[in-house]
């Protein structure tokens, strides 16, 4: 906006999927780059990242991916989809955090300017002591989660059906937020009817921890911006809430949140 480019937003359906012919029906010649996150950080909706980088190139745009949630059980291979810059953080891949990355292609990168000044670290893309401790550690994070993706994409899955499954034979009003099958595997998010999320949250404390949406907005007030893009009515995204499963979640761990959550649901309509 400062540099007089202008920005298209473009709503996603009720999934939260992109549709690409809603992006095409925006794409020309003047369009210079497109912006997708891969897997959504509050719903898990996964995007058609590739058919979305075709797309882009066929108008001769480039296209960036935060991927910053993809790396637990998706293989970010960069050749494979096509895209041109990728994002992606450490903590989320279990590694350090205070360290991230962005993939460029390497022919784009002497057409970047540098927003950070200095010693000309990083090919002069980014100037700045690097933080060894945290580049090893990112490195290695790395290498672990290319030999155990399979395992923890089969665990989380497996989890999360789980508890999803025995959450709705105990209250079968809830309701999935997202895609059912194109989503992160780790990720809940579920809308519990007539009931307050921030309510719930704080009589869940401290036996579950969970969110009504990502720790990027947690200090807002608002409902969130993604559920109110999926068309959902203010209060509806009050009433949602995030679950998360990580590799070390147990079977038990889910017994015990399902009965902890109803036993809440149960003595809130009493």
């Amino acid at each position: 906006k400062y540099r007089s480019v202008e920005l298209v937003l473009i709503d996603p359906n009720y999934k939260g999927l992109i549709d690409p012919l809603e992006v095409q029906s925006h794409m020309s010649s003047s369009v210079g780059l497109l912006s997708f996150m891969t897997v959504n950080h509050e719903i898990g909706t996964i995007q058609p990242i590739q058919e979305l980088c075709s797309l882009a190139h066929q108008y001769g745009a480039f296209l960036h991916t935060d991927a910053a949630q993809a790396g637990m059980f998706l293989d970010l291979d960069v050749k494979d989809s096509g895209v041109d810059l990728m994002s992606i953080s450490a903590h989320k891949i279990y590694g350090p955090k205070g360290i991230g990355s962005l993939f460029i292609r390497r022919d784009l990168q002497n057409k970047i300017q540098p927003l950070i000044h200095g010693g000309g670290q990083e090919n002069g893309l980014r100037s700045g002591t690097l933080p060894t401790m945290l580049c090893v550690g990112f490195g290695k994070a790395c290498d672990l989660i290319k030999i155990e993706r399979e395992k923890n994409h089969e665990h989380l899955l497996n989890v999360s059906n789980k508890f999803l499954e025995r959450l709705k034979e105990k209250a079968p009003n809830i309701s999935l937020n997202g895609d059912t099958f194109l989503r992160h595997p780790g990720n809940i998010n579920i809308q519990f009817p007539g009931f307050d999320a921030q309510d719930l949250l704080q009589r869940l404390q401290p036996f579950i921890a969970a969110s009504t949406g990502s720790a990027c907005t947690s200090g807002s007030e608002e409902p969130s911006h993604v559920l109110s893009a999926l068309g959902m009515h203010p209060s509806e995204a009050r009433s949602c809430i995030r679950f998360s499963f990580g590799t070390s979640t147990t079977e038990e761990d889910i017994l015990n949140a399902v009965d902890a959550i109803v036993e809440i649901l149960n003595s809130v309509h009493d």
